[in-house]
C-alpha cells in the first residue's frame, strides 16, 4: 500500500451499524442506522417495516428510539413530524411518520437506535401512559439511580396498537433533573382521541460508554427573536463535526424544556409543545431544527436539544499517500491510496524532474501514482519550451459575397512535434486596404486540416450581396504546442447549429493557478 496510517488501531473497529457486546451473553446489545420512508399525500403518514441484520437474542425487550431526518438539503426549512415505533422484536420493527404542514414532498429519513440492555453509564427503560382524550398529557419517571449531574436523555413513543396516525404526537422533555423528568405528549390533531396503549422508550446517560464512535452533546435554542417566515418559523442550528464521516451518520434528537433560574416567569413555558428534527446530515455537519407550539415573541424560554451521532469516521483520516496519489475511501475501513480518475484537457504545461512534459499537472500527478514513480515538477512550463509561430498571409482572390476562399500554409520545419496537438488562431486583416475610408464587408476566417507542418486558412466575406465585393483581405495566424508559463491553452467542441448564435461557457483553472 502507498500510504502510512498515523492514526491509532482502535479506529478500525469503526462500523457504520454499530453495536456493543453483551460480554455476559454475547449478544449485540447496541445498534443505529438510517432508513428511508416515503410520505405520500394525502395525510403525509407513512410506516416501513425495518429488519435487524443481525437479530437481538430473544427473550429481553427491545427499545428504539428514532428521528426524522432528511437526506436532502433543501433552500427552505421544512416542518418536522411526529415519530413512533410499532411491532418492536428481537428481528426488526416498525417505524411511522407523520408529517406536519405542509409536508417535504420527498422520501424523508428516519434515524433509529436499538437497545436491548443499558449501555454502560446509562440508564434505559419504557414507560406505560394512562388513556387520555385529547390535548397534552405529562407524566413524570423516576431514574432507578439517581445521576450525578443532569443526564442527556432521549424519548420516542411506541405504539401498541398499530397504524393509527390519529395517535400522532409531538413528544418533549419537561423539567429534567437527576433523579427524574416529566414526559409530555401533544396530540397532532386536535380533538383526535382517545390515546390508549402508548409507551414511552427512554435512554439516560452521564457518559456514555459504547466501542464506537458516538458524539454527545446539546444544541440551546433560546427565545431572542421570533422566528422569521423565511426560517419557516423554525430555529435551527448547525452542528459541525471536528472529523469528516465516511457517510452521513446517525442524528437522533430529543427536544426539552430547560431551566432557566434568572426566569422567574419559567412555569408559564411547561406543556408547551416543541418538536425538533435534522434538517440534513452531511459527512461534515449536521442541521437541527426546533419549532414551538408557543409563537408568543415576549416567551424567552430556552428550548434545548440533546442529540446523539453514530457512524463511521472517514478512513481517509491521517492517511498519507505517496507518489502524488490520492486517499479514496472504498468501505468504512477501507482506504486505499489511488491516482485521480480523470483529469481536465486544458494546456498548462509542467516539466518534471525527470525531463518529461506533461500537459497539466492533474495528468503529471495521474502518471506517477500509475508508476509508483516519485519525480517532483521541475518548473512550469514545457521541457521543450513553447512551441510558437506566427505570420500574415494576404488572400488575392476573394469572390463574391457568400463564397469562400481557403490556401495553406507551410509552417517551418523542425520547430512543432509530431507526436502534439498543434493550436492555431486566426484573424482577418485589412491593413493593405488602399482605401482609408471604405468600410469592408464583415469577413469570417476559420482554420481547416491543422498538423504540426501546415494548415489550411479559410475566408469568406460576409453581406447581403448589396454592393460589389471590394475586399482585400490579408490574415494574421498563430501556431504553437501548450501554453506559455502563466497561460493555459485548450479547445472546445460546438455542437452542431443552423442558424442564429450559440455560445458556450470555458471555465479557467482556479485564479491562484495562474501565478
Amino acid at each position: 500500500m502507498a500510504y502510512e496510517r498515523h492514526l491509532s488501531i482502535h479506529l478500525s473497529l469503526i462500523f457504520f451499524v454499530t453495536f456493543l457486546a453483551d460480554q455476559s451473553s454475547g449478544a449485540l446489545s447496541f445498534k443505529a442506522g438510517k432508513e428511508n420512508i416515503t410520505i405520500v399525500s394525502p395525510g403525509l403518514f407513512a410506516c416501513k417495516e425495518v429488519s435487524f441484520q443481525d437479530p437481538f437474542n430473544r427473550g429481553q425487550d427491545v427499545k428504539v428510539l428514532a428521528s426524522i431526518g432528511h437526506a436532502v438539503k433543501s433552500q427552505t426549512t421544512r416542518n418536522g413530524a411526529a415519530i413512533w415505533v410499532e411491532d418492536v422484536a428481537a428481528n426488526g420493527f416498525t417505524v411511522c411518520v407523520l408529517e406536519f404542514g405542509d409536508g417535504s414532498n420527498d422520501t424523508a429519513e428516519v434515524n433509529w437506535i436499538a437497545v436491548q440492555s443499558a449501555p454502560s453509564g446509562s440508564q434505559l427503560g419504557a414507560t406505560s401512559l394512562n388513556s387520555w382524550t385529547t390535548g397534552t398529557e405529562c407524566k413524570r419517571i423516576d431514574f432507578q439511580q439517581r445521576f450525578s449531574t443532569l443526564p442527556t436523555i432521549f424519548v420516542t413513543a411506541s405504539h401498541q396498537l398499530p397504524k393509527r396516525p390519529q395517535d400522532a404526537m409531538a413528544v418533549w422533555v419537561e423539567d429534567l433533573r437527576e433523579d427524574n423528568f416529566k414526559i409530555c405528549l401533544r396530540e397532532a390533531k386536535i380533538f383526535d382521541g382517545p390515546h390508549r396503549n402508548m409507551k414511552i422508550n427512554w435512554m439516560a446517560f452521564t457518559n456514555l460508554r459504547v466501542d464506537n464512535f458516538t458524539i454527545t452533546d446539546s444544541l440551546s435554542f433560546t427565545r431572542i427573536n421570533s422566528p422569521s417566515y423565511q426560517d419557516n418559523y423554525a430555529f435551527c442550528q448547525t452542528i459541525n463535526f471536528t472529523d469528516p464521516f465516511f457517510a452521513p451518520p446517525v442524528v437522533v434528537v430529543t427536544p426539552k424544556h430547560s431551566d432557566n433560574n434568572n426566569n422567574s416567569n419559567l412555569s408559564g413555558s411547561r406543556c408547551i409543545a416543541v418538536t425538533a428534527w435534522v434538517e440534513q446530515t452531511s459527512t461534515e455537519d449536521a442541521k437541527v431544527c426546533v419549532r414551538s407550539y408557543n409563537s408568543n415573541a415576549n416567551n424567552k424560554d430556552i428550548i434545548t436539544v440533546d442529540y446523539i451521532v453514530i457512524g463511521d469516521l472517514d478512513p481517509c483520516i491521517d492517511v498519507t499517500c505517496h507518489y502524488h496519489c490520492l486517499c479514496k475511501a472504498f468501505g468504512p475501513r477501507d482506504a486505499r491510496c489511488v491516482s485521480v480518475d480523470s483529469c481536465p484537457s486544458y494546456q498548462e504545461p509542467v516539466c518534471s524532474s525527470n525531463g518529461t512534459s506533461y500537459d497539466n499537472e492533474c495528468l503529471f500527478k495521474q502518471e506517477m501514482c500509475l508508476l509508483r514513480h516519485n519525480f517532483t515538477v521541475q518548473h512550469p512550463g514545457s521541457c521543450e519550451g513553447f512551441p510558437f509561430q506566427r505570420g500574415r498571409r494576404h488572400m488575392p482572390h476573394i469572390p463574391s459575397l457568400g463564397y469562400s476562399h481557403c490556401e495553406v500554409i507551410n509552417l517551418k520545419p523542425y520547430v512543432f512535434y509530431p507526436d502534439k496537438p498543434t493550436e492555431v488562431q486566426i484573424t482577418v486583416n485589412h491593413i493593405d486596404s488602399s482605401d482609408k475610408s471604405y468600410v469592408h464587408d464583415a469577413a469570417v476566417a476559420w482554420v481547416e486540416n491543422v498538423n504540426y507542418d501546415r494548415f489550411t486558412a479559410c475566408v469568406m466575406a460576409t453581406g447581403f450581396n448589396e454592393r460589389k465585393s471590394n475586399a482585400n483581405v490579408s490574415v494574421d495566424w498563430m501556431a504553437y504546442q501548450g501554453a506559455p508559463v502563466g497561460g493555459v491553452a485548450g479547445e472546445e467542441g460546438i455542437s452542431q447549429w443552423w442558424t442564429g448564435t450559440t455560445c458556450k461557457a470555458v471555465n479557467f483553472p482556479s485564479v491562484s493557478d495562474f501565478y
